[in-house]
């Protein structure tokens, strides 16, 4: 009993030993139809997602593209085109107020005031008016003298002393009274520049006047600081008119590129605010100083604005189109994908491998973007599906 015993669990342990092992089960990653290799940057597809993928690939050509550099700026008054109103007297706001947006016309009066100036002012002009009348009646005197001693000194009646003094005397008179028309054009010229109508000379002098605030040109109201009844000094601020179609836009331009910004340069001046919207601008100034943190130096651009569309303080980005050509990378914007380490393409690398590139993006134009860094002529890169790439990229970013 005991060799049968034996020889039994020998035959089980030898049977255990050639049995086969059982089969394994297939992981996720071989059921999967793509699958991205352990080396950083390289996807790898599956044959069946490499077919559905229907991925295209173009080679980078080197083109010759205008000089163009983009910048940002922001938005700012035309300050030739720009009037800061102020008060020319002292006095109170006895009428007002334009308001800001307001569209107003060359000599619209924008507001009134009260100034005690215009007081001085009139009395000075009725002591004018007062003189000059006084003057003219001593010359017609001395015109009736003169003319009376002639007569009798034709008749040989009167001696030729008297003529001469008589002539004399109303020289002096007419002397006078250029003197006393100068001094009420004086006033009247006073009134004038205080924008104040002069009153008429053969007409009654008013008891007061008030002083009008006009506008010097054609433009809207973008800043007010009076109100009713405020009290100003001849040094107050009362408006900012602003003719609103052109601006100024100061671009800010780094240290390293300033040389190839020339004044008269064209530039394309974009806002995110009108998607596919460009305003044409041209270089007016570029100053002379940097900035001495950022260095960066602003440069003035004239840009038309119609409709008014552009306000001020607006972020814009500036492009300035040199007339001189360079050689340039160019890829379709299909081609560029955003990933945590900035834009990136993918080029081939073996038969379903495409490997990511970091590149550095430049302008933007007609559905191509340039390349600035990254890329070089001869290179061939996926211009369609770079989507899924970037996908099956990030997916493996994140396993590792």
């Amino acid at each position: 009993m005991t060799l049968i015993l034996l020889l039994s669990l020998l035959l089980s342990l030898w049977a255990c030993e050639s049995a086969p092992p059982p089969a394994e089960t297939e992981s996720p990653a071989q059921t999967t139809e793509t699958n991205t290799p352990a080396e950083p940057g390289v996807v790898e597809l599956s044959p069946r997602a490499h077919a559905r993928a229907n991925l295209q690939i173009a080679p980078v050509s080197a083109e010759n593209t205008p000089d163009r550099m983009t910048v940002n700026g922001t938005v700012a008054l035309n300050e030739d085109r720009t009037a800061r109103i102020g008060a020319l007297v002292e006095g109170i706001v006895v009428e007002c107020c334009k308001s800001v947006g307001t569209f107003v016309r060359k000599g619209e009066s924008l507001a009134v005031l009260h100034s005690h100036e215009t007081h001085e002012l009139l009395a000075q002009f009725r002591q004018a008016k007062a003189q000059l009348a006084a003057r003219r009646a001593e010359g017609e005197l001395a015109e009736k003298n003169y003319r009376r001693a002639s007569r009798l000194h034709e008749l040989k009646a009167g001696p030729l002393a008297a003529v001469e003094r008589t002539a004399a005397e109303r020289a002096r008179a007419a002397e006078a009274i250029v003197a006393a028309e100068a001094a009420l054009d004086g006033a009247r010229a006073h009134f004038e520049y205080l924008g104040v109508e002069p009153p008429a000379a053969d007409a009654p002098v008013p008891d007061h006047l008030v002083v009008h605030v006009r506008a010097p040109f054609d433009g809207t109201v973008v800043e007010r600081g009076i109100a009713p009844g405020a009290v100003v000094q001849a040094s107050t601020e009362l408006y900012t008119v602003s003719q609103l179609g052109g601006v100024w836009v100061q671009a800010r331009v780094p240290e390293q590129q300033l040389g190839r910004v020339r004044p008269g340069m064209p530039g394309a001046i974009r806002s995110r605010a009108y998607p596919g919207r460009s305003f044409d601008g041209r270089v007016s100034r570029i100053e002379s100083t940097l900035d001495p943190e950022t260095r960066l130096a602003e440069v003035r651009c004239v840009v038309a604005n119609p409709g008014a569309a552009l306000k001020t303080g607006m972020y814009v980005s500036v492009d300035l189109l040199s007339s001189q050509s360079r050689q340039s990378v160019t890829v379709p914007v299909s081609a560029v994908q955003s990933g945590r380490n900035g834009p990136s393409v993918f080029l081939p690398a073996g038969e379903r491998r495409y490997r990511r590139r970091d590149v550095r993006l430049g302008a933007e134009r007609d559905g191509r973007v340039e390349i600035l860094e990254g890329l070089a002529p001869g290179d061939r890169v996926v211009t369609q599906g770079a989507f899924l790439l970037h996908g099956e990229s990030m997916r493996g970013d994140l396993a590792e």
